[in-house]
């Protein structure tokens, strides 16, 4: 599948985990939830060390979810990805996006082993964002310079 397939079939998906929301205001998970969740997309919070975020029950693991969920979304830190892989691994999770910052050639390397299907080096909000600053101006310059996917 070709990048932009990849990312087309990732949003397709009617429900999300969402690795990385944190107490933390200015962590970047909790800006891919909020928006997710205020387009209505079903995503369940995982966070191995809150047991609520937001009024909303979080979830320690993949394994604790109360429902099958696949894509993942991962915005942690990359030593903390591969651990999540495994996981998502097990619970056969096949889709995987690693937000900026979260990739790590060993956690690309693992995906593809397993026939993971993941999407790397792209900001998940310039394409589920409405077409608000900055995302708009992200997706602008990504077309300009040709990194948009094709």
């Amino acid at each position: 599948m070709s990048e932009k397939e990849l990312i087309t079939d990732f949003l397709s998906s009617k429900v999300f985990a969402l690795a990385g929301v944190s107490n933390n205001k200015d962590k970047f998970g909790n800006y891919i939830y909020d928006e997710l969740i205020k387009k209505e997309i079903k995503t369940y919070p995982i966070n191995q060390n809150l047991t609520e975020y937001k009024g909303v029950k979080c979830y320690h693991t993949l394994d604790s979810l109360p429902e099958k969920v696949d894509p993942l979304i991962c915005s942690v830190k990359p030593d903390a990805v591969l651990n999540l892989l495994e996981n998502a691994h097990k619970n056969q999770i096949k889709k995987v996006w690693l937000q900026q910052g979260s990739e790590s050639k060993e956690a690309i390397d693992f995906c593809k082993q397993h026939n993971i299907n993941v999407i790397s080096k792209r900001c998940l909000m310039m394409f589920v964002s409405d077409d608000s600053f900055p995302h708009n101006l992200h997706k602008f310059f990504s077309k300009v310079f040709g990194k948009y996917p094709k």
